[in-house]
């Protein structure tokens, strides 16, 4: 009975024990595959990635709204107005602020109306000369200050010998009176300068000032009794003057630049004597001037 229950049993139970290595892998029942795999609970947490970086989006102006005047209402503030481009400088003529200037000058100038006093028979025998001349001035622009391109100038300058000869009568003695006459003056000059955009910048003016002359005169008896000896005088005489110019100034840098220049100028009276003997001699006296300068900008 025994060995007839074992012998059924014992099959079945054998097969069981030699599954794993009776049956093959490509069996219908693989059971190798089971055994191999990992235990439900066996398991690894993974990280995630790590995020790619992103610039933050653009963020424009934030818009306040504010109301509008008299009405409650929101309204978006208008977009500010461009700001216009500077004017640009042409970079030629005078620039805006002081500049110093030096001339050198020739002149044709005239004497007249003569007048006598303590003598008679006035004649006149050098009444014109040519005269040299230097001035120095410092000057300023003001052109973006007024809107106008004017220049104002301080000038002072001098006059050298004019050769003036006279002849006149004197208790039946003609005297000669040889005089050098110099000058020194001071003006105060104002310019128009007429702007071209480019090196050549014509100008007009005028000028109101001040000249003081030196007059140093020999008197000589030239014929007839010596009814008085000679004289040796130096006569100052100052008095108000004034002038006209007109020229043209070329920039060589942007700060130099030459002066080509003529100028009218009434230097007003011009006294010879009195000598010691009363006689005297009252002449007027203006120029023509042919001026060649620089100027500098400050």
């Amino acid at each position: 009975m025994t060995k007839r229950l074992f012998t059924p049993l014992a099959l079945p139970l054998a097969l069981s024990l030699a599954s794993p290595v009776a049956l093959a892998k490509d069996s219908l029942y693989d059971m190798g595959s089971v055994f191999s795999q990992p235990h439900p609970f066996d398991y690894q947490v993974q990280a995630p990635p790590p995020l790619a970086w992103r610039p933050a989006p653009a963020v424009g102006p934030i818009r306040h709204q504010v109301p509008a005047a008299g009405r409650g209402l929101y309204a978006t503030p208008a977009a500010p107005r461009p700001t216009p481009a500077p004017a640009t400088d042409s970079g030629y003529g005078f620039k805006d602020g002081l500049y110093l200037a030096g001339t050198l000058f020739g002149t044709h100038s005239i004497t007249e109306n003569h007048e006598l006093t303590g003598a008679s028979n006035l004649e006149t025998h050098h009444e014109e000369d040519q005269v040299a001349g230097n001035s120095l001035a410092i000057g300023y622009a003001w052109a973006d200050k007024l809107g106008h391109p004017i220049r104002t100038e301080l000038e002072g300058g001098v006059r050298y010998r004019f050769d003036l000869n006279y002849r006149a009568t004197m208790a039946g003695t003609i005297n000669g009176y040889a005089t050098n006459l110099a000058t020194l003056y001071t003006m105060v000059n104002t310019y128009y300068d007429i702007d071209l955009d480019s090196k050549w910048t014509p100008y007009t003016g005028f000028g109101l000032g001040y000249a003081h002359h030196f007059a140093d005169t020999e008197r000589r008896a030239v014929g007839g009794a010596l009814a008085h000896p000679n004289r040796d005088e130096t006569t100052k005489t100052g008095n108000f003057s004034w002038a006209l110019m007109g020229g043209v100034a070329y920039d060589w840098t942007p700060r130099w630049r030459g002066i080509l220049g003529g100028r009218y100028i009434n230097l007003g009276n011009v006294d010879v004597g009195p000598f010691s003997e009363s006689d005297k001699i009252t002449t007027d006296y203006w120029s023509m001037d042919l001026i060649l300068g620089i100027t500098y900008d400050m």
